[in-house]
């Protein structure tokens, strides 16, 4: 396995040699290779070329963020739940404080209601 590593990685190198000036003293099997690398550095070299941009072509803007609007709708939340949970706890502490307590219905129970005694 290692000799089949050993023949791609050479040619490989044959192939992406620089100082390459011909195909011909390539082994056949590097050749089609090296002509496609060369190709490709054409092709980049040609990409790399000055072009100008089509006349009143500009780059789409992008949407506004709203960064405001998760601030905004959370502070709205937690200011509905204190509202409920005051709302709540005033109703809750009334109404305790409307009933009598127990031990007050026990002693007006047990107690004769006689004015006179």
């Amino acid at each position: 396995m290692s000799q089949y590593y050993d023949k791609l990685e050479r040619m490989l190198n044959q192939a992406t040699d620089s100082g390459r000036e011909s195909f011909d003293d390539l082994e056949p099997e590097a050749r089609p290779l090296a002509e496609a690398w060369d190709a490709l550095g054409r092709l980049l070299e040609t990409a790399q070329s000055d072009v100008e941009p089509a006349i009143g072509w500009t780059a789409p803007r992008s949407a506004p963020r709203r960064r405001w609007l998760l601030p905004t709708v959370a502070a709205a939340l937690a200011a509905s739940l204190l509202v409920g949970v005051v709302v709540t706890w005033s109703l809750s502490t009334k109404q305790i404080a409307k009933q009598p307590e127990r031990n007050d219905i026990r002693l007006a129970n047990s107690q004769p209601n006689h004015p006179g005694e």
